[in-house]
């Protein structure tokens, strides 16, 4: 568990980057003040020519074909085969099938339940609820590729984002950024957001294994999860990872500039080693540090057992 809690003091240390000569975590909550510098709207004569310079670099390879766009490597968290698990995952779902919570079978989406129940108000002529994916991407530039990814966000807020988490070197945060490009490409993460919950594991919905509800003294809105609840048999990894993707895509319609991050609760209250799941934590903690910088203000760990001490 050390590995966890390391990669979210990284996340924190860009959080309260000394450079940017912004407060730490702590003392914004004592205070009750969110420190806003750094953030837009809220920049300095250096920071804005900064990303100044950083638009300069993304306008000069709009027209560069995505694949041809200098980056940093695309790391996946695991190895793993998505083709190959869903179709493992499939063959449990047909040959041994096996309930994982309050009537939701293994591998069963939202869709599925909702059919089922009979709680579906309107469907397409195919049965369909969502119309079927359309990509806004409409072709393997840079440029197209971008502004799919900028969606509810203010561009300059994005890029603000990697510019903060590479302390505001404007090379490397090209890179980075490119790289996150890359990989929402390859993870098909526009489709995610196209379909929503609708083809999300019906059983990670259905317990409530991390929502949204709240704010905390800053503002940022509150994520709570508790780890009691989740177990890695009961979902495959290619749904565990699109659930996760649907979520922090779900929170970015909630950030509203000058709150740019959220306060992560995760209640380990009855947590076992049969909640531990190191390739969700190994996804979970990659996605933050590459994929989606510069959104976690806060990790509280509440109720933890006694070991997590001597972390």
């Amino acid at each position: 568990m050390s590995g966890l809690f390391k990669a979210i003091s990284r996340q924190r240390s860009q959080v309260d980057m000394v450079k940017s000569g912004r407060e730490p975590i702590l003392a914004q909550y004592s205070k009750r003040q969110l420190d806003k510098s750094g953030v837009y709207g809220n920049l300095s004569p250096m920071e804005e020519n900064l990303l100044a310079d950083l638009w300069e670099r993304f306008l000069d390879a709009l027209d560069t074909p995505l694949a041809a766009v200098p980056s940093d490597a695309i790391v996946l968290p695991i190895e793993y085969d998505d083709e190959a698990d869903r179709k493992r995952a499939q063959h449990t779902q047909d040959t041994a099938p096996f309930e994982v919570f309050e009537g939701c079978m293994f591998n069963e989406t939202v869709a599925d339940k909702c059919t089922q129940l009979g709680i579906v108000s309107e469907a397409g002529a195919d049965g369909e609820l969502v119309p079927p994916y359309e990509s806004q991407i409409s072709d393997e530039t840079l440029g197209s590729a971008l502004w799919a990814v900028v969606r509810e966000d203010h561009p300059d807020v994005l890029l603000l984002r990697f510019l903060r988490a590479r302390k505001w070197d404007v090379d490397k945060a090209f890179k980075m950024a490119v790289a996150a490009i890359k990989w929402r490409v390859h993870e098909r993460v526009e489709e995610i957001i196209w379909y929503g919950d609708i083809h999300n594991d019906a059983s990670l919905m259905w317990k409530g294994v991390s929502y949204a509800h709240g704010k905390d003294r800053l503002g940022q809105p509150i994520v709570w999860s508790g780890s009691c609840l989740h177990h890695q048999k009961d979902q495959s990894y290619p749904q565990l990872k699109r659930y996760l993707i649907w979520m922090m895509e779900t929170l970015r319609t909630l950030l509203v500039t000058p709150v740019e991050r959220v306060c992560l609760i995760m209640d380990l209250s009855d947590h076992s080693n049969a909640n531990m799941d190191w390739p969700f934590v190994k996804t979970f903690i990659k996605f933050l540090e590459a994929y989606y910088p510069e959104c976690l203000g806060l990790c509280v760990v509440y109720n933890g057992p006694w070991w997590f001490s001597g972390v």
